[in-house]
């Protein structure tokens, strides 16, 4: 073993006598891959289970493999940078850097990429951590198999065993940057960036197998459609879960996400696929919260082969030129309990693939515009060529945040879908007449104006002409507000904005 400083750190964990130390290892060029692995071994033999094994340095032009077996349950902080930028001499093992056994290995800021091998391989029960601004990168074929290299390789064991997180970068060219390969199991990406030019993101393959992205941007740009950005070849039990802000994206021909499992899409995310599908699945679909749900072009948003599709919340899913919700078997409606579908045309059959569905259910709304009449200009709150369901909710052409589009309600769900083709001119009875939505209503109504900034009061009335509230000017924040009159009874009332009045029927 070449000559090595050890520098260990005591850590005082409690009152007794436990203790955990810090061995730091510094990898040298001129230092051959069996000193390196020979020496990162001799540490892992003088530590105890807990201790810590910082490795730093630098090597590159590396054209063998590095393989750590973990003896004990340490943990290894990885912060170097390690290259190789050739075909690799041993063949039998393609990858860059192996580790196997037991403990927890963590690449917390350092580089590690490959050419014409596998960067990283991982079996038989380590935790793998990527953390910080760490590089993960692979490109080109492993000679003589002939397959494109996988930035991160998952062997089969069981157990939450990758966690992807801060600012990491994985990245593959021709193949996934991430490839889990066995039952049981579960990735964790909170943040970073996964991204594969021509091939998957992440792929799963497993029974039981999880990914669960609460953060993050995954995303491929390839252009044969057998890729997606996240796909799972899974049984029932596994499942794909997006939610938070984590953003999953095909930008070429590939979808966003197909799997053999159920797909849940919540929180403020978004799942989008330019010329495939922005989901497919086998089992059920469950988009909630205000996640979004968009496919551009002619393709579908969300394609079901035989189970469920359930939309909740303030959820949208978008299509253009396709169906929002397709099946390829008609076992069971799509379920939208709130939320939004969306597509071009003039009526639901335009944007659900399936027969026998009537209508939303709870708050849920169905909207498509007629883009085939040619009309590419609105009148502000008006209606034409708009087509929604159910019948009691509201829809109008509107603008939001600089965009055009069309601004929707159903008892509390309420969004806008921007359209980019369109533009807006504003009437003088727009201007006038203030919009008071959903109407019936069960509880709250929205009264929406461009005069808002010079309404002085709202005031609501019965039937008999008594004034039941009156809203001042200072309860007045914005062009919509909102006045919860659940606690009415059923009947007719009247809204007036200064000095225009609305009929409201409350059920």
């Amino acid at each position: 073993m070449k000559k090595i400083i050890l520098v260990y750190v005591t850590l005082f964990l409690s009152l007794s006598i436990a203790k955990a130390e810090v061995f730091h290892y510094e990898i040298l060029q001129e230092y051959s891959i069996s000193d390196i692995g020979n020496d990162i071994n001799h540490f892992m033999d003088l530590a105890s289970p807990n201790d810590t094994i910082i490795v730093t340095g630098s090597k590159i032009n590396v054209t063998q493999t590095l393989e750590l077996r973990f003896s004990k349950e340490v943990y290894i902080i990885w912060q170097a940078t390690f290259q190789s930028n050739a075909a690799f001499d041993n063949h039998a093992y393609p990858f860059l850097l192996g580790i196997s056994e037991k403990g927890i290995f963590e690449i917390a800021g350092g580089t590690l990429s490959s050419v014409s091998a596998h960067t990283l391989r991982v079996n038989n029960g380590v935790r793998l951590i990527v953390s910080g601004n760490t590089k993960i990168h692979a490109s080109g074929k492993i000679f003589p198999y002939d397959y494109e290299a996988v930035a991160i390789y998952v062997g089969y064991m069981g157990g939450e065993i990758v966690e992807i997180k801060e600012d990491a970068q994985i990245s593959s060219l021709g193949n996934s940057a991430i490839l889990l390969n066995g039952d049981n199991q579960t990735i964790t990406i909170s943040g970073g960036s996964i991204t594969s030019k021509n091939g998957s993101a992440l792929t799963i393959s497993g029974r039981g197998s999880k990914a669960i992205v609460s953060g993050g941007y995954l995303s491929n740009k390839a252009t044969n459609q057998q890729f997606s950005t996240i796909k799972a070849y899974v049984d029932y039990e596994g499942s794909i879960h997006i939610s938070g802000n984590a953003v999953v994206e095909a930008k070429e021909l590939a979808s966003a996400i197909v799997s053999e499992g159920s797909v849940y899409v919540s929180g403020n995310a978004k799942v989008s696929a330019q010329n495939r599908y922005a989901i497919s699945s086998n089992l059920n679909v469950t988009v909630s919260g205000n996640s979004i749900i968009e496919a551009k072009n002619n393709t579908i948003a969300i394609y079901c082969k035989w189970s469920d599709v359930e939309i909740n919340d303030q959820a949208q899913v978008i299509a253009a030129n396709n169906y929002a919700v397709s099946y390829e078997d008609y076992h069971y409606p799509p379920v939208l309990n709130g939320g939004l579908l969306f597509a071009y045309g003039k009526n639901i059959s335009d944007v659900i693939d399936y027969p026998y569905f009537i209508e939303p259910t709870f708050s849920g709304v169905v909207l498509a515009w007629d883009k085939a009449a040619g009309n590419l200009q609105y009148t502000k709150f008006s209606t034409k060529d708009i087509f929604k369901a159910p019948p009691t909710a509201t829809a109008y052409w509107d603008e939001k945040n600089g965009k055009f589009g069309i601004s929707y309600a159903n008892n509390n769900n309420t969004g806008f879908i921007p359209i980019d083709a369109i533009s807006l001119s504003v009437s003088e009875y727009s201007f006038s007449k203030p919009i008071v939505f959903p109407n019936p209503t069960t509880g709250v109504i929205y009264i929406s104006s461009e005069q808002a900034d010079e309404w002085t009061s709202i005031e609501i009335f019965d039937v008999y002409g008594r004034k039941l509230y009156s809203y001042p000017r200072s309860l007045v924040h914005s062009s919509t507000t909102s006045i919860d009159i659940s606690h009415l009874p059923s009947g007719i009332y009247f809204v007036r904005v200064n000095n225009e009045t609305v009929k409201v029927v409350k059920q």
